[in-house]
């Protein structure tokens, strides 16, 4: 059954008690930012913690602007580049019964065996150069989750601070 009249709904807008503040939001987010970066730092030092010489320094650098928040860890270490990418000829010699500290996909270092032997700038046909390890793409990986849910902290946190929590 049809009711005759007709009805009304009234909308109002509910403000906020407090003022919008920007920089509660930026201060969670370079927060959540230094602490990713030094994560994944962490994750490149188990790289290498095993060795003894050349070990790499890395630089971390933390940007958080209006529309962008940007972190990066990096090096400028030659051979770890070798060993992060690979190379199709290897020129460095190793002593007989070499056995590497790092395998590819694995974030870590273990003992291995034997080292560098010397330089060979004409090396011999046989085996391939250095296998990539490929560590920055499986510490990506790894730290997809850790990133999300700092980010999303971060959100809760800055509109908590902010007076704008739901």
């Amino acid at each position: 059954m049809a009711r005759s009249g007709s009805a009304s709904i009234k909308m109002i807008v509910i403000k906020p008690k407090v003022k919008f503040k920007p920089n509660a939001f930026n201060d969670a987010f370079h927060r959540a930012a230094e602490f990713q970066s030094k994560k994944t730092e962490q994750e490149f030092r188990k790289t290498h913690r095993t060795w003894n010489e050349q070990r790499p320094t890395w630089r971390r650098e933390v940007q958080v602007r209006a529309n962008a928040t940007i972190w990066q860890v990096d090096t400028s270490h030659l051979i770890y580049f070798f060993l992060n990418d690979g190379t199709r000829v290897r020129y460095a010699a190793m002593t007989p019964g070499f056995k590497p500290k790092t395998k590819p996909g694995f974030i870590g270092s273990t003992a291995g065996q034997g080292g560098f032997s010397h330089l060979a700038f004409n090396p011999p046909p046989g085996p391939d150069g250095i296998e990539a390890r490929y560590w920055d793409v499986a510490i990506q990986k790894k730290m997809i989750p850790v990133v999300i849910e700092s980010y999303e902290n971060a959100m809760k946190e800055g509109a908590k601070r902010s007076g704008h929590s739901i």
